[in-house]
């Protein structure tokens, strides 16, 4: 993945819909892009925020200021999660000051923004939702994991938002233990 990423000189983003993975990956990645050596700014945005915060912007400039004299030899990355949420004004920004050689920029968003290589498309499966419930109760023998007819009918009303489906499963274990507790 990392090859791909250099290939795209250091520019793409992931794309996806709410809840299919796309920052599970990013945090995975940038964590491998720090041991790759590259200086990551990182930020991430929440319901409704449309600016990135004056540390982001100041840590950034220091970073284009520092590889520009040489020190790091790898390029630093802004990395921005929720990129759709941006104001037009700071996408424009984020853009200009990750020029083309001079700084990386990947971003998460639901839709692909302008002509930037997509890195990932995430999208949804069932069989997904299966493999992170059973790597959540493997650890939890005193549980029973749900029956797999429970994912698959969670998976159907929350149509593919995995996120969703673990809260509302999350959900249905306090409950049930909440009753079993009141039994005893």
């Amino acid at each position: 993945m990392y090859d791909i990423y250099e290939n795209f000189d250091y520019r793409s983003q992931i794309v996806g819909g709410h809840g299919t993975g796309k920052t599970t990956f990013l945090v995975d990645f940038v964590r491998f892009l720090l041991e790759k050596g590259h200086a990551v700014n990182h930020f991430s945005l929440h319901d409704g925020q449309k600016f990135l915060s004056h540390e982001f912007w100041e840590r950034q400039i220091s970073l284009v200021s520092q590889f520009k004299i040489g020190t790091p030899a790898k390029p630093p990355l802004a990395v921005v999660d929720g990129y759709e949420q941006l104001a037009w004004t700071q996408k424009m920004r984020l853009r200009r000051i990750c020029r083309k050689g001079v700084a990386g920029l990947l971003i998460t968003t639901h839709k692909p923004a302008w002509s930037m290589p997509v890195l990932v498309k995430t999208g949804p499966t069932v069989e997904t939702l299966l493999a992170v419930v059973a790597y959540l109760f493997r650890d939890s023998p005193d549980l029973e994991p749900p029956d797999p007819a429970l994912c698959h009918s969670l998976f159907e009303r929350h149509r593919g938002n995995i996120r969703n489906a673990l809260f509302e499963l999350y959900d249905h274990y306090e409950m049930t233990t909440d009753a079993s507790m009141e039994r005893r």
